[in-house]
């Protein structure tokens, strides 16, 4: 069983994102292992008082964020994520960087398209264009 801190419902951060947070941190950390084994969403969910789905959500969430493997019947285990050399200097190139947080960041979650880097006009007139088309006349290939 993972050794978890307690969640504190009622804050703006949601139980699912702080449960994935400490599972995310005990697998960077190196507590728990590629190929450990996570309880069941029902069984931690009994543990830690909390509804199931929001286990699901938190291990839905590091699924996608490749922390964790789940096999429907198996169950959910830890994947085994790159470990990046240490470097006691470590230099942040960030010259090409176009997005800076002091912007306010980059909303990365599917179905949330930035179109902030287009200007107003190329995105009208490239608009403009894809919708002017007869549907019927495009053709759907598949590779």
């Amino acid at each position: 069983m993972i050794l978890l801190e307690p969640l504190c419902p009622g804050t703006d951060t949601p139980l699912s994102e702080q449960l994935a947070r400490q599972i995310r941190s005990a697998v960077v950390d190196q507590f728990l292992r590629a190929g450990d084994a996570l309880p069941s969403s029902r069984e931690l969910a009994i543990t830690l008082k909390i509804a199931r789905g929001t286990v699901v959500t938190a291990y839905d969430t590091l699924v996608g964020e490749g922390f964790l493997l789940s096999y429907p019947g198996r169950g959910t285990f830890v994947e085994d994520i790159p470990r990046l050399p240490s470097s006691p200097h470590p230099q942040e190139d960030r010259s090409t960087a176009k997005w800076t947080m002091s912007e306010g960041g980059i909303d990365l979650r599917p179905g949330y398209p930035s179109t902030r880097g287009l200007a107003d006009a190329t995105w009208r007139s490239a608009w403009r264009q894809a919708t002017s088309r007869d549907p019927s006349s495009v053709r759907v290939t598949s590779r």
